[in-house]
């Protein structure tokens, strides 16, 4: 009489095979979502550079200017300034006369520096 089935060394193979695929898989998938996050921060930074140039355009403002995030508004003194999009972290947004935006944003374990054109985002704590 023949039974159905699998035998243990069977299971416990395919088990094996799971897990070395599950040891493979873990760092690249957690590497992705580490690069998401980077890029969620800086793409929330270019939204709120917009807002700030709009902001200025509409209101005259040709001298730049420090702008503070704290995590859910943006604002320039006591105006606070619609954004699209998400608005994430803490810090300051600087703008000079030339249009360009100086950043330095702490959001979670992420520290966003740099200017416009060359933002920086690493993991770590702003100074």
């Amino acid at each position: 009489m023949k039974k159905n089935g699998f035998t243990l060394i069977e299971l416990l193979a395919v088990i094996l095979i799971i897990g070395v695929i599950a040891l493979i898989s873990t760092p690249l998938v957690m590497n992705q979502i580490e690069k998401s996050k980077k890029e969620t921060l800086r793409d929330s930074i270019k939204g709120m550079v917009n807002a700030i140039r709009y902001y200025q355009t509409e209101n005259e403002i040709f001298d730049g200017g420090t702008y503070t995030v704290n995590g859910s508004q943006l604002k320039h003194g006591s105006d606070v300034i619609d954004v699209d999009g998400s608005i994430l972290g803490s810090g300051t947004i600087t703008m000079d006369e030339k249009d360009e935006a100086t950043v330095k944003i702490q959001y979670q374990q992420y520290c966003a520096t740099g200017n416009s054109e060359n933002l920086k985002v690493e993991t770590k704590e702003c100074n």
